[in-house]
């Protein structure tokens, strides 16, 4: 069976891929029909979606992202990264003007908060995929409390991003 031209008469739903990338949610990418949604585009509440994968989001109390991540949900992110960039999705890319999201990150021990673990606030707008990894790395560096963890995922995110080369060189010679 043939498929219709795109969109034919129909419009896609981005907005799913949009939350599953924030929310680092590999199992509902993995085998989706996504090769309609555009790699290279931006969202004003998720940046880029290489932005989305780091940032990630918050809804009510509970925030997704690397600093909140289960060990197998850091590895989910990180395989999405992969997955972004083999789709198309650009570490250079900056994120629309409207997006403005801020964060900051703190330890805890019980329900008590580790003294001198909160991290500056770190401002996201205008910045690539590699600029907000390098914002987090520099803001979980000069703090307290034990960050090993969500360190080995921005600079596993930092490898990842660092091996990406555009398409066109790709297929280029020696």
């Amino acid at each position: 069976a043939t498929r219709g031209p795109r969109g034919g008469g129909m419009e896609r739903d981005n907005d799913w891929i949009w939350e599953a990338l924030a929310l680092g949610e590999e199992s509902l990418l993995k085998d989706a029909d996504i090769d309609y949604f555009d790699w290279t585009g931006t969202h004003e509440k998720y940046g880029t979606p290489l932005i989305a994968l780091v940032v990630g989001k918050a809804t009510g109390q509970e925030v997704y992202d690397f600093a909140t991540g289960t060990p197998e949900k850091l590895t989910e992110r990180l395989n999405l990264m992969k997955l972004a960039l083999a789709k198309g999705a650009s570490p250079h890319a900056k994120p629309p003007q409207q997006f403005s999201i801020c964060k900051s990150w703190w330890k805890t021990e019980g329900d008590k908060e580790v003294e001198n673990s909160r991290t500056p606030l770190v401002h996201f707008n205008d910045k690539s995929a590699y600029g907000v990894v390098a914002s987090c790395l520099e803001a979980l560096t000069n703090v307290e409390g034990d960050w090993k963890r969500e360190l080995r995922f921005l600079r596993d995110a930092a490898r990842i991003l660092a091996a990406f080369r555009p398409s066109h060189h790709r297929a280029a010679g020696s």
